[in-house]
């Protein structure tokens, strides 16, 4: 075979591997981008974002043209994140920091895996040729092999590169829907301009170093693709480090954040709970006291001492409402019989009593072994069916000595308040509680309609309220009350329904 078909080759061989290359780095860069997307028509067509970029670069490789290669990458990362604006137009600097940082890594990567393959191309070429009795026809042949095989590498490496330091982009940068300032952003950029700067000037001496002596600087020096890669994994490094050293920034300003709200919330829980309690006292002791009334009025009555019993319930009234009793309208004028009107008016004391019962089941509402969890949840339970859902409870309080009220009302109020908020009109929430010997566990239930979009080290939901920097703090406050007790949260999608999982130790 003439020599001539094997350039036609390799050059074909060059190009179906760029193309690949540009498409590996065109879905990752999608896959990166769908991350940080909070709407769900957006996150199903962020395609859009790779196919453009894709697009872009492959006209370059496939025409012809005196445009500097970072130019038409600059150009298609920019019209990427034109893409990306318009799919999702919030947090737009955030997107431009993400584009600006894959397009200083995807330099980085596709240089650290094309220098890795030459090297490691170049040392087997060498061995190849020092051997003996090959025919020429034969070693064309096999260091086209070679060659096909090493762009193959090639594209794997860029592919494992890319991925990994997409990967850590998502794992150091969590993203947050407060967004961020542009002294953070320009912050952030640095490292990656860094990196650019550092690759176009490492390509200009490459350049003039090969004009001038017609041979590449990794030829005359051997360790210089290994230095080269080593600089380049170290600015791989310098660029998560920055992210990973800003979101603990961010977290720290977070968390001081949630404390001050938790212990604004920690007041107003407290004394919500002690008035609830004294009123609850309050409430039993007045039943106490109306059984004692009662039994005295019915003495007087039976009696006849009607007179008597008109000036016990004035006073009664007095008592309790600040006002005198309507009594005297009832026996003015007419004086009812003896005893037998007394006998069979008088309501004997165990009806009294399941009467009274009914009476505080129908105040509380929702009876769960506890004041504090009876209001909470007969109060939200008006709010829910407000909204026009339907709600289930199945609710116990566990023993009084094993767990505080106070935590409990933490973890329902924001949970359902949440719940509530997540649920459509029509929609449905249910409560449920297991004990099982010193694991106590609560479920909450509630329809959703769209995807939840968890990030970052807590892997807690974002929030779509806004401000965003004012919300979010309620599954924060809840998961803080559960690993009090060295318990564990969990939330997941299950169809339309979000599960909120919450395991106590005590």
């Amino acid at each position: 075979m003439e020599p001539e078909i094997y350039d036609l080759y390799y050059e074909i061989a060059s190009g179906v591997s760029r193309v690949v290359k540009q498409l590996i780095i065109a879905i990752l860069f999608a896959g990166l981008c769908r991350h940080f997307m909070v709407n769900v028509k957006a996150r199903r067509r962020v395609w859009m974002v790779g196919a453009a970029y894709f697009v872009m670069v492959v006209v370059y490789l496939c025409v012809p043209t005196e445009v500097h290669a970072f130019i038409v990458y600059l150009v298609a990362i920019l019209v990427a994140f034109l893409v990306l604006c318009m799919l999702e137009k919030e947090n737009r600097q955030v997107k431009f920091l993400l584009c600006y940082i894959f397009f200083s890594v995807r330099w980085v990567a596709s240089s650290l895996s094309t220098e890795l393959t030459y090297f490691a191309e170049v040392r087997i070429e060498e061995w190849v040729i020092l051997r003996s009795g090959i025919s020429q026809e034969s070693m064309m042949r096999t260091l086209y092999f070679i060659f096909c095989g090493a762009r193959v590498i090639e594209c794997v490496l860029t592919a494992l590169i890319v991925y990994g330091i997409c990967k850590g982009i998502e794992r150091m940068f969590f993203f947050n829907r407060s967004g961020m300032e542009k002294k953070e952003m320009l912050l952030l950029m640095l490292p990656a301009t860094m990196g650019m700067l550092y690759f176009i000037s490492n390509e200009r001496n490459v350049i003039v170093v090969l004009e001038k002596t017609d041979r590449y600087l990794s030829e005359m020096i051997p360790e210089f693709t290994l230095m080269e890669s080593a600089m380049e994994m170290i600015l791989i490094a310098a660029i998560m480090s920055m992210l990973w050293l800003y979101q603990k920034l961010k977290q720290e300003q977070a968390k001081k954040q949630s404390d001050r709200l938790l212990l604004q919330e920690v007041k107003s829980m407290r004394a919500h709970i002690e008035e609830v309690e004294r009123l609850h006292d309050g409430l039993r002791g007045m039943r106490h006291d109306m059984k004692n009334h009662i039994s005295v009025l019915w003495g007087l009555m039976d009696r006849g001492a009607y007179g008597q019993a008109q000036a016990y319930l004035d006073s009664l009234g007095r008592s309790y409402t600040g006002e005198a009793g309507k009594s005297g309208a009832v026996y003015a004028g007419k004086q009812p019989e003896e005893k037998g009107m007394g006998d069979a008016g008088r309501q004997p004391e165990g009806e009294a009593t399941e009467h009274g019962a009914g009476k505080a089941v129908r105040e509380t509402e929702i009876m769960t072994g506890n004041p504090v969890t009876d209001v909470i949840l007969s109060e939200h339970r008006r709010r829910i069916t407000e909204a026009g859902m339907m709600f289930e409870a199945d609710f116990h309080y566990p023993d009084s000595a094993a767990v505080d009220a106070f935590d409990l009302s933490v973890i329902l109020d924001n949970a359902l308040t949440n719940a509530r908020e997540a649920a459509p009109r029509g929609g449905r929430i249910r409560i449920r509680s297991f004990r099982e010997h010193r694991a106590y566990l609560i479920v909450i239930e509630n329809t959703f309609e769209g995807e939840l979009v968890g990030c970052g080290a807590e892997g807690l939901p974002m929030t779509t309220k806004q401000p965003a920097e004012e919300h979010g703090f309620g599954l924060r406050h809840i998961k803080t009350v559960v690993e009090r007790y060295h318990g564990a949260m969990t939330i997941e999608q299950k169809g339309d329904m979000v599960v909120l999982s919450m395991m106590l130790c005590i």
